[in-house]
């Protein structure tokens, strides 16, 4: 009965503040996926919007939005590109003059494509958004490779 009451004991003393800090630093959140996607989606009050133009061979729509709250720095961009070619993907891009923060590869959802990002790090000095068009065995490289679509906000 004692073993039971000291690990019972134990794990109040490490499971509370444990569970207080992943609920502080954003890592538990019973809507926490939801919330995400609603507040990345352009036209929401806060949000920057801008219009990316296409600077290579693919035709397309796309915009991207951010935010930061003080917590919390989202960056979308989203809209209509055709399938990428075999072998290929599209990744998004913060920059900031020669330095490159990938924000992902974009991803089907329904008839657009798609990302949303989210950090707890104001990026609001890298201004620049690349799209680009990628080589899949080469994966998330960190490395940029053929640029598709800019704009600055």
């Amino acid at each position: 009965m004692r073993k039971l009451l000291l690990f019972v004991l134990l794990l109040i003393l490490v499971g509370v503040p444990l569970i207080y800090f992943l609920y502080s630093k954003g890592y538990l959140s019973r809507s926490d996926s939801s919330q995400v996607t609603s507040q990345l989606t352009p036209g929401i009050e806060g949000f920057e919007l801008i219009q990316l133009n296409s600077v290579g061979n693919v035709e397309g729509t796309l915009h991207s939005s951010r935010n930061y709250d003080g917590k919390w720095f989202r960056h979308s961009v989203s809209g209509e590109l055709p399938s990428p070619p075999e072998g290929k993907f599209y990744e998004a891009w913060l920059a900031k003059g020669n330095l490159f923060l990938s924000t992902g590869e974009l991803y089907p959802e329904g008839a657009e494509m798609r990302i949303d990002f989210r950090d707890d790090i104001d990026l609001t000095d890298y201004n620049k958004v690349v799209v680009t068009l990628e080589t899949r065995l080469n994966g998330l490289d960190g490395k940029p490779e053929e640029h598709i679509f800019e704009g600055n906000f």
